[in-house]
């Protein structure tokens, strides 16, 4: 039988993923109650719904929350007209554990906004757990969220299925490659539940309430002692992500769909045609501009160099200019992408600290992807040259 689904108030959910979602509940209930009986008798005991979840206090005024493996990654502002929530993981269920350590932490329950940096279904599915906030979003992401909505199961199976495939691959490298009891092995595990619980989550019970605020190409919150400023920073990989800029703290949230360590640029699952390289430059130059941003977040809670963002930056410049004169010398791809290899004026890449460390190879792919890619952009998008 097909789910069907229905929308209100802007919240898309399963009828048959809820009756699963009901006897769940009711299971929990019933196992509550039992609990409650043998309380007195078993103690207090930690239970699923208390994860280990870690806070990294980036300033008085902002914190990163994340587990154990580091991959459920929040970002929380404190300001004088309320809490900004950057993303909501990809359930309600995870989403409310993040949202009591939040108000612990800042000693409140009082939001004000939650950013939605990208379209992506997996880092906005905790939205409505904040009925009483504003959830703020590029245009284009209201829009392809809406969409998705119109058939939920649809648009989320690619991603089921794509955590399936990491929790298999996972399983297999735990059963040939690693050693029990070693923290390889720990590790490997802990994205296996991880890759899991992501897939399973998605599948029964979930929720999608859709932006409230959308903007075009920046808006402005002031929060009294903040300002937060959203910068639309280009079609990439998703076609709406956007930057979120805090001058008062000198912080920049680059969400890891733009810049993550082990990419060289913002070209991964990106289509020719469908990419805005010139825009990402202006943004990147504006961030770079003057002193005024000296700590950069790209999907982790170490900060980034200036000269880190500022190499990508030259990176995209670079290449995008040399594609551009191969083609006007009538190159092939093939040609172009020989010619501008990891061996030749390219070379420096492979110096960068993520690629010394763990070899070239994949730096190699990758800047072969983008070759391909922005010659092919050049093709069907004029205007990129």
């Amino acid at each position: 039988m097909i789910p069907v689904w229905y929308s209100t108030n802007n919240v898309f959910t399963s009828r048959s993923r809820l009756r699963h979602q009901w006897r769940e509940e009711y299971m929990t209930l019933l196992i509550l109650v039992v609990a409650c009986c043998l309380a007195p008798a078993i103690g207090a005991a930690q239970t699923d719904d208390q994860p280990n979840i870690h806070v990294t206090r980036l300033s008085e005024r902002v914190i990163a929350l994340h587990d154990d493996y580091g991959d459920r990654l929040q970002f929380a502002f404190n300001t004088d007209r309320g809490i900004i929530v950057y993303e909501t993981l990809w359930s309600t269920r995870v989403a409310r554990q993040y949202r009591r350590v939040i108000e612990r932490e800042f000693g409140g329950a009082e939001f004000a906004y939650v950013l939605n940096p990208c379209n992506r279904l997996d880092v906005v599915g905790g939205n409505a757990v904040y009925p009483d906030a504003e959830i703020v979003a590029h245009e284009g992401t209201r829009r392809s969220l809406r969409e998705a909505g119109q058939d939920l199961e649809a648009a989320l199976n690619p991603l089921i299925n794509m955590w399936r495939r990491k929790e298999a691959a996972s399983r297999e490298r735990l059963q040939t490659q690693r050693q029990p009891g070693t923290s390889e092995y720990r590790l490997e595990e802990s994205w296996m539940n991880d890759c899991k619980q992501y897939a399973d989550d998605l599948e029964f019970g979930y929720e999608l309430a859709l932006p409230t605020i959308v903007f075009k190409d920046r808006l402005i919150l002031d929060m009294g002692d903040l300002t937060v400023e959203l910068v639309f920073f280009g079609r990439a990989a998703f076609p709406s992500v956007f930057v979120v800029l805090i001058p008062e703290e000198g912080m920049v949230f680059l969400h890891n769909f733009i810049f993550y360590e082990h990419h060289i640029a913002p070209t991964v699952n990106s289509r020719p045609g469908k990419i805005d390289v010139q825009r990402w430059l202006a943004v990147l130059d504006e961030i770079l501009s003057g002193t005024a941003y000296q700590r950069f977040f790209c999907g982790t809670t170490n900060f980034w160099k200036r000269e880190d963002i500022a190499a990508r930056r030259d990176y995209i410049r670079m290449l995008l200019s040399e594609v551009n004169i191969a083609r006007q010398q009538g190159l092939t791809l093939e040609q172009a992408q020989e010619l501008l290899s990891l061996d030749g004026r390219f070379a420096y890449v492979k110096y960068w600290d993520y690629y010394r460390n763990m070899g070239d190879q994949w730096a190699r792919n990758e800047h072969k992807y983008a070759v391909r890619l922005l010659w092919l952009d050049a093709e069907r998008n004029p205007q990129t040259r």
